[in-house]
Formats: C-alpha cells, sequence, structure tokens
C-alpha cells in the first residue's frame, strides 16, 4: 500500500508514498500513478504511485518483459478514484 499517516506536530497525517523510494510524496503534480500492462485486461491490475523522473524510469525498468508502461498523473487519478468512489456508492 503506498500510503501511510506521519505524525507531524503531533498530528496524524495521510500521505502517499512512493513505491520506489518511500518518501513522502508532497506534490501531487510531481508524482505519477504507474502500472504494467501486458495486453490483456484482468479485472484489475494493482497501481504504484511514484515520483517523476528517476523513481518512474525505475518502475519502468523493473517491469517484466512484455509489459508496457501505463501511467496518469497523480493529481488526475486522485480525480478519478473520487468520482469512481462516489458513483459505486450510488449503485
Amino acid at each position: 500500500m503506498s500510503e501511510a499517516v506521519y505524525f507531524i506536530e503531533g498530528l496524524a497525517c495521510p500521505f502517499y508514498r512512493c513505491d520506489v523510494c518511500s518518501r513522502r510524496i508532497t506534490d501531487p503534480h510531481m508524482a505519477m500513478v504507474a502500472w504494467g500492462e501486458a495486453g490483456d485486461h484482468p479485472e484489475h491490475l494493482p497501481v504504484r504511485h511514484v515520483h517523476k523522473r528517476e523513481c518512474l524510469d525505475t518502475f519502468e525498468a523493473s517491469l517484466p518483459k512484455g509489459h508496457t508502461l501505463m501511467t496518469t498523473e497523480l493529481i488526475e487519478h486522485m480525480d478519478m478514484l473520487r468520482d469512481n468512489t462516489f458513483k459505486a456508492g450510488e449503485r
């Protein structure tokens, strides 16, 4: 899971955590949601939250042979996740 609670000045503060370097993601514009896709479309795929540039490059290099890097901006993913969660609750 790439979320964690950090205690800052006595407060429990949730943050996304990079799945590559394990540091906090403090700017959603500087992070990506990434996954590897092999052409098949299973019901669901796990995603990773990663910093742009070096961490994203490291994640891509770790993908199994034949997998294609797929990404979306973290800020956009957060919006989609919120929208999909509310839509699912209406069903």
